[in-house]
């Protein structure tokens, strides 16, 4: 199926496959914008952000395991890992500096007629952005709460 992956920190586009009626593997591409570091949203970046205006492109891979054997519906548990690269302002300077995540969610998926899959997910995130030219925002590294929201096209 292609997918748009519509989550937290990201909008991005890419491709799933169920591998097995447990186990469907996904691999996207996407717009990076980190806004609860951006906006030091309920404290989690630590000072305000000081106009750092991180942005940047990841690529993410995951898989989600389906202990009912519906994949890719019904209830999932799924790792992913995300790289990239992003930038940020550093004294009104855009620097350039490697961003990534790991984390894993909970969620559940439903087929919207025959050929639209719905899903979404909670969970938590290791995220970080190590932007060169000092040690705060916008360069961070800590746990954050994990958002997903998949939108597919079966086919």
């Amino acid at each position: 199926m292609l997918v748009a992956d519509l989550g937290q920190h990201v909008v991005g586009f890419g491709y799933q496959r169920s591998t097995s009626r447990w186990v469907a593997a996904q691999l996207t591409a996407s717009y990076y914008q980190p806004w609860t570091q951006n906006i030091d949203f309920l404290g989690l970046s630590g000072e305000a952000n000081k106009g750092g205006d991180l942005r940047g492109m990841i690529g993410r891979v995951r898989v989600f395991f389906h202990p009912f054997g519906a994949a890719p519906t019904g209830l999932w548990i799924s790792p992913f890992a995300q790289a990239g690269v992003g930038w940020g302002l550093r004294n009104g300077e855009r620097r350039a500096g490697p961003v990534s995540a790991v984390g894993t969610s909970v969620g559940y998926s439903a087929l919207l007629g025959s050929s639209v899959l719905l899903g979404g997910g909670f969970g938590i995130q290791y995220h970080a952005a190590k932007i060169p030219g000092g040690d705060g925002p916008p360069r961070f590294s800590r746990y954050y709460p994990q958002v997903d929201i998949q939108l597919g096209y079966l086919f």
